[in-house]
């Protein structure tokens, strides 16, 4: 190649080569008068491999120049960007105890509801800070730290709603307690008994069924055994909140026939 051969540009089309740069790349001249690079050839196939920022310090460009390059050629994301990415955070590495401890004491800080209006009247207009706690990351900070409280106490601490707290809670974080009381009553009742509380809660003792409430007898957390079971974590609570309600209403009824 040599001035005034015709080149085509990926985004301009076919040019005219002008000049060229300390590393030999092909220059041409824009509307404006000024000199740019051509896009082909090996700077074309770095646009397309490599990260911003690598890109720019190959060929001695700003990066919002290869920002501008990659929205006119419609390239979103390259393989140096995710290698890029993963090696940041690679060697940002754990969350540090301090951090962790501070993130803590963020989560249970409570905000008043004239703290709320203050802070909704100032953030009008403006875009949501990336830095400020969701209430979903909120109450799962708090519930890792207190795992045996209830959705009440986390929801008047925060001063957020219940029903928000329920939904954002995970489900391994609910109360053990819950399992443990699932696990004493089949501990009351063998085999006959507990095929008899299916039958009057009209629940049909499928193989799924049966796999959960051994693997609960076993020692197993609701979710894990509903996922042992080939089931929803949802469909578990469900069964057991029904065998728990069905025992409840039936223990009276025994004590009476047997007074």
């Amino acid at each position: 190649m040599k001035k005034g051969d015709r080149l085509r540009c990926a985004i301009s089309g076919q040019v005219e080569i002008h000049d060229f740069d300390e590393r030999g790349a092909a220059l041409r001249r824009t509307r404006t008068g000024r000199l740019a690079l051509i896009i082909h050839g090996d700077l074309l196939r770095d646009l397309r491999l490599l990260s911003r920022a690598e890109i720019a310090e190959r060929w001695g460009v700003h990066p919002m120049t290869v920002s501008r390059w990659r929205v006119a050629l419609e390239i979103e994301e390259t393989p140096g960007d995710r290698a890029r990415r993963v090696t940041t955070r690679r060697a940002r590495g754990p969350v540090s105890e301090r951090a962790r401890a501070a993130l803590l004491r963020a989560a249970r800080r409570p905000m008043s509801a004239e703290a709320r209006r203050k802070v909704s009247e100032k953030a009008k207009g403006k875009p949501k800070p990336h830095q400020q706690l969701s209430d979903g990351a909120r109450i799962r900070l708090f519930f890792e730290a207190e795992p045996g409280v209830t959705n009440e106490e986390v929801a008047k601490t925060l001063g957020i709603h219940r029903v928000t707290v329920a939904k954002y809670r995970h489900p391994e974080s609910k109360t053990p307690e819950f399992a443990e009381r699932v696990r004493t009553l089949l501990a009351r009742r063998d085999r006959a008994g507990v095929r008899d509380l299916l039958q009057e809660l009209g629940i049909e003792r499928t193989a799924g069924v049966v796999r959960f409430l051994e693997l609960v007898r076993a020692g197993r957390s609701v979710p894990a055994a509903s996922r042992g079971a080939g089931q929803s974590v949802g469909w578990g609570y469900r069964l057991a909140k029904r065998l728990l309600r069905q025992a409840v209403s039936v223990e009276p009824r025994r004590k009476e026939v047997e007074g």
